[in-house]
């Protein structure tokens, strides 16, 4: 017999009784339990949350189910929107075409908890992306946050294990904006360090504004690299930074370590041609490549070395007719008399001359060629 039947038999039993009060107060009891179970039932049904039915909800606030909701919801920083598209099945790397990402677009605008919500949800930080245009490059999530000096989101991409080539080149990324922060962070994920921040370094002095980099580039030279190396255009470091006219950028370099007598391309030259960085200066002209002969004096470079045609750096600035960079090279010790391939001497050059002031710059040359004649 059910438990139910059975105390309503006792409770019967109990009215025949002279304990019949008993049973009338037993039985107000279970009446009044019975009510509190149905209202505790009710009250947990109201409270208790109904799954929501994402597709529906995305109906409702009139959101489409496609690629391009996707990038629109991340672009506009709609976290909501996000995680009802995930939720509804929506890939974490969905785009309407290949020059962007969920993800990409994430990091470029720093929004760390959509990041997040995308990496946890299957997109790579490591995929790399075709660029907008050349002014919106390509690359892969991770560059994009260092570009954009968002490390936080660097940090969070950085949990899981990535490959090593994006790693390198998201330092690169870092370098090349000036992001101190995001170099420090990635550093220790490389797995050929001397290599990966030797080409990180390239990137930041071959950059735009590179200037306004110099912390970035004393944290990489920090951290051990080959400062001397030519890149694939025959160019180095330092000859990299005298034709950007960089002279904070060379002047770091050259405290760093770097050879000032290494020779690679003068990048700047129609001809171009293996040189010094001191030589390839000294054809800058006065206002641009003062600076860079100045600094590289300071550094002990070779002032009389020479380039292929066997014409030192006093040489080319008297071709110029450049009387700036002719004092700067004397006063650091140039010999005035020394004489190319073909026997010209710097008087020979300054005749020659067409730009800047020939007579100011024959006048240095003469009084510093006279005590050899006596």
């Amino acid at each position: 017999m059910p438990m139910g039947a059975k105390l309503l038999a006792a409770i019967e039993a109990l009215k025949k009784t002279p304990w019949v009060v008993l049973a009338l107060l037993l039985a107000s009891a279970i009446g009044a339990l019975a009510q509190f179970s149905g209202a505790t039932k009710t009250l947990v049904e109201l409270v208790r949350p109904h799954a929501t039915d994402p597709r529906a909800e995305l109906a409702r606030l009139g959101i489409p189910f496609t690629p391009a909701a996707m990038m629109n919801a991340v672009d506009d920083g709609d976290a909501r929107a996000v995680g009802l598209l995930l939720d509804a099945g929506m890939s974490a790397e969905a785009s309407p075409d290949q020059t962007q990402s969920p993800l990409m677009l994430a990091a470029k605008s720093g929004r760390l908890d959509l990041a997040r919500r995308l990496r946890d949800a299957g997109a790579n930080p490591a995929k790399f992306v075709d660029g907008a245009s050349l002014y919106d490059p390509g690359g892969t999530p991770l560059d994009h946050a260092a570009r954009q000096h968002h490390s936080d989101v660097v940090r969070l991409l950085l949990e899981r294990p990535l490959p090593g080539p994006a790693i390198a080149s998201a330092l690169s990324a870092a370098a090349d904006s000036g992001d101190v922060a995001s170099v420090k962070l990635l550093v220790p994920h490389l797995v050929d360090r001397r290599a990966a921040v030797t080409a990180a370094i390239h990137s930041l002095v071959a950059g735009s504004g590179m200037n306004s980099r110099g912390p970035a580039l004393a944290t990489l030279a920090a951290l051990g690299s080959d400062l001397d190396t030519i890149d694939a255009n025959g160019l180095g470091l330092l000859h990299i930074a005298v034709n950007n006219d960089a002279t904070t950028v060379l002047s770091g370099l050259l405290k760093a370590g770097a050879n000032p007598d290494a020779r690679a391309f003068c990048a700047h030259e129609s001809n171009p041609f293996m040189a010094t960085p001191l030589i390839c200066a000294a054809t800058r002209g006065t206002s641009a490549g003062l600076a860079g002969v100045q600094a590289l004096i300071a550094a002990h470079a070779d002032v009389d070395a020479r380039e292929p045609g066997g014409a030192t750096a006093l040489m080319l600035a008297a071709g110029n007719g450049d009387p700036d960079i002719t004092a700067a090279l004397l006063k650091a010790g140039a010999d005035a008399t020394l004489r190319d391939a073909k026997g010209r001497t710097p008087l020979d050059y300054v005749r020659t001359a067409r730009f800047h002031d020939p007579e100011a710059t024959r006048a240095l040359l003469t009084r510093a060629a006279a005590p050899h004649r006596s």
